[in-house]
């Protein structure tokens, strides 16, 4: 079973799914503006789950934010910041369920 969560930010899309993934590759670039989060492995009803989350939307948002174009990628703010909303939203959304 897989379960993932989306966010969109502008042209950046990161995307939180339940899977049997392990927590190092629980985030999966899929395609240039979006990131696969996976949580199957989290308890989000604990705050140590749901913060685990948290930093995967985080790290999700950077990766699909960054200008890889440059020698140090720069994290673009206003990208960043939809894509975490979005994903913290969304987590939120399966926090109530």
């Amino acid at each position: 079973m897989t379960r993932f969560i989306s966010s969109l930010a502008g042209a950046a899309f990161a995307a939180l799914i339940p899977t049997g993934a392990c927590a190092t590759s629980a985030i999966r670039l899929d395609g240039p503006n979006r990131a696969l989060v996976g949580y199957y492995d989290l308890d989000l009803q604990s705050a140590k789950g749901r913060k685990v989350l948290g930093n995967r939307i985080r790290a999700a948002a950077n990766m699909v934010c960054a200008d890889r174009s440059e020698l140090m990628p720069l994290v673009d703010d206003q990208c960043y910041r939809k894509a975490l909303a979005s994903g913290t939203s969304q987590m939120n959304g399966l926090i109530r369920l």
